[in-house]
């Protein structure tokens, strides 16, 4: 093959190879343009009035099973229910009267945003072994949990929202102040009132079973997981403390019996005694050398005491003129005779 040809051939396959990736660039194009970006969140089952929107809130379409989420996206639910599946693992379970929100949670490469917002109504949240920490946001606080499952309220007419532990342990912290967080253990409820001039949750209480049931049934959640909420909430109430006592020593070791300690007969601090023999005698010597006297100060001690009554006199100088006139009175009646 001559030098020629050879230059040839090269220049026509770079050519090829230049016509090439333009019309693949070209073809590559439109695809681009029609795919949207990536959902945040997937329908994956619901009943009733669910509605999904997209981040402007002007596109709105029924939710069907497998109906794509966009990141900003909405979910309204009336009367109803939905279970949606988020992207980094997390479940989701909407109860009715609610509207929820799903951000973009990765913004920076960090996933540092909350993937859900509540506006209304309540949210149960379920994070799967492997998954991130997650955070459900209302618009006054926001939970943290790294295992288990929890449901978070919100109030839009109280402005209050409430953090309810399922599984795990969960923090639950005002969106403002978040260095102040209020942990909640399994079976436990805090609240977050505005209204009620609280900037920090309120301490974690145990949830009654008759409160917790009811939304349990109008999440839908699973039998094992009502179940296993429903032991929680029991065990904790039936608890006497809010945390668990910590025993230093062994539990093998036996615990002395207790001693009966008598009461102390040392004599009061002198003091105490000068002073309170100055309140008995009216701030006068006397009672000083009355009770603190003699080798046995401080003790119980017989005394005399001679009170001086100014009327007394009086009184007995009436009961002798009183006599007197009596004894003059019957000699006067002695006298008298009857013929």
């Amino acid at each position: 093959m001559s030098p020629l040809r050879a230059t040839r051939i090269r220049s026509s396959f770079a050519l090829a190879v230049v016509f090439f990736c333009g019309a693949s660039a070209l073809a590559a194009q439109p695809r681009q343009e029609t795919a949207g970006p990536q959902p945040c969140a997937v329908v994956e089952n619901f009943r009733g009035q669910v509605q999904v929107m997209d981040s402007t809130r002007s596109r709105l379409a029924e939710a069907e099973r497998g109906t794509a989420v966009p990141c900003g996206g909405w979910v309204s639910v009336g009367k109803g229910r939905a279970e949606i599946a988020h992207r980094d693992g997390y479940s989701f379970h909407i109860s009715s009267n609610s509207f929820v929100q799903f951000p973009e949670n990765n913004p920076d490469g960090k996933y540092s945003g909350d993937p859900v917002v509540i506006y209304r109504g309540q949210v149960y949240g379920q994070l799967f072994g492997g998954s991130r920490e997650l955070r459900i946001m209302t618009a006054n606080s926001r939970a943290r949990l790294t295992r288990g499952s929890v449901i978070v309220l919100y109030n839009q007419g109280d402005d209050q929202s409430q953090l309810v532990a399922l599984e795990g342990s969960a923090e639950f912290e005002n969106r403002f102040q978040p260095a102040r967080r209020v942990r909640v253990a399994p079976g436990e409820a805090s609240t977050l009132n505005f209204r009620q001039a609280r900037v920090v949750p309120s301490a974690p209480r145990a949830i009654a079973q008759a409160e917790l049931r009811p939304r349990l049934q109008e999440l839908a959640v699973s039998e094992r997981i009502s179940r296993f909420a429903l032991a929680k909430a029991r065990e904790r109430a039936q608890r006497k403390f809010a945390s668990r006592l910590a025993v230093a020593k062994a539990e093998k070791q036996e615990l002395a019996p207790p001693v009966r300690e008598e009461p102390s007969r040392s004599p009061a601090s002198s003091t105490h005694q000068t002073h309170l023999a100055r309140r008995l005698a009216g701030g006068v010597d006397l009672g000083e050398r009355l009770l603190l006297s003699g080798p046995s100060a401080g003790q119980g001690q017989r005394a005399r005491l001679e009170v001086d009554d100014p009327a007394a006199k009086f009184h007995s100088r009436a009961r002798k003129q009183e006599e007197e006139e009596k004894r003059k009175l019957i000699e006067e009646l002695a006298q008298i005779h009857v013929d």
